[in-house]
């Protein structure tokens, strides 16, 4: 195939070509853009959209007009091929802007503190959005926090997959629907994000208990703070001092977790 030019477009080639090639059964297609990293690089003809803007922008500016491009591309091809109304399609960001990016106002967290390879809400917040014709109701939103871990049970479940039983293991996601669906509202369990690097001694974790939010900054002998994200949501009051008794719970619980992602990148609970 051509793999000349913008890169969201040769992306999608390869996906139409696997869904027209798959069409006849079920299947998952998981897409990864890779607009708008670094180095942020658009088409003249997506460039020139943004006339006002300077070139550095005008290269994020049109990357990220590519890409939706491309995304309209696979709904009118879905369309096309009858397959709309029966598939559903995920959407969402890996992080929030990249520091240098927002340093130099081309992208922003808005109100949000921090960035990307930080735990702050201003890196993990995302957007996102799912879409199923016939299904969803345009529109619907949902105050449930989620993240890419539940994509897992989600689609099992939509597809009515079981494990066997000797193929158990342990899922940290949730079903998303019911959220969607507006027949739940409360995330069951904890929500947990990490940013580990083996240089430097960098290891932000945070996790998400509820309303409330406990951050283990990524650096070295990083500090844990606590926010009550839904009193404060872009995190400017740390109760880490004033919520002791949480704190301990919230550390031990975001230890709990973080040794049980260990267990199953050493093997313990399946393997590759």
């Amino acid at each position: 195939g051509d793999i000349t030019g913008d890169d969201s477009r040769i992306i999608m080639d390869k996906t139409i070509k696997f869904i027209r090639e798959t069409k006849q059964q079920p299947f998952l297609a998981t897409v990864w853009f890779h607009a708008p990293h670094e180095p942020v690089v658009a088409s003249e003809e997506h460039k020139n959209m943004y006339p006002d803007a300077d070139e550095l922008k005008q290269n994020y500016y049109g990357c990220i007009t590519a890409m939706d491009q491309q995304v309209g591309r696979l709904r009118t091809e879905l369309e096309t091929l009858g397959l709309a109304e029966n598939t559903i399609i995920f959407f969402c960001s890996d992080n929030g802007p990249a520091d240098n990016m927002a340093k130099k106002n081309v992208a922003s967290a808005g109100k949000f503190k921090g960035h990307k390879h930080q735990m702050y809400d201003g890196g993990t917040l995302v957007p996102a959005c799912a879409v199923w014709p016939g299904k969803i109701l345009a529109g619907t939103k949902t105050n449930a926090r989620c993240s890419t871990i539940d994509f897992f049970p989600t689609i099992a479940n939509i597809v009515d997959f079981k494990f066997s039983k000797n193929k158990k293991r342990p899922i940290d996601g949730v079903d998303m629907m019911p959220f969607i669906e507006q027949t739940e509202t409360e995330r069951p369990r904890d929500l947990f994000f990490g940013y580990r690097r083996l240089v430097q001694g960098i290891d932000g974790q945070a996790l998400i208990h509820g309303d409330w939010k406990l951050v283990q900054e990524a650096k070295k002998n990083p500090r844990v703070r606590l926010y009550n994200i839904a009193a404060d949501p872009y995190e400017r009051k740390d109760l880490a001092r004033e919520q002791p008794d949480l704190l301990a719970e919230l550390k031990k619980r975001m230890s709990d977790i973080d040794k049980n992602c260990q267990l199953s990148r050493d093997g313990a609970d399946y393997r590759y």
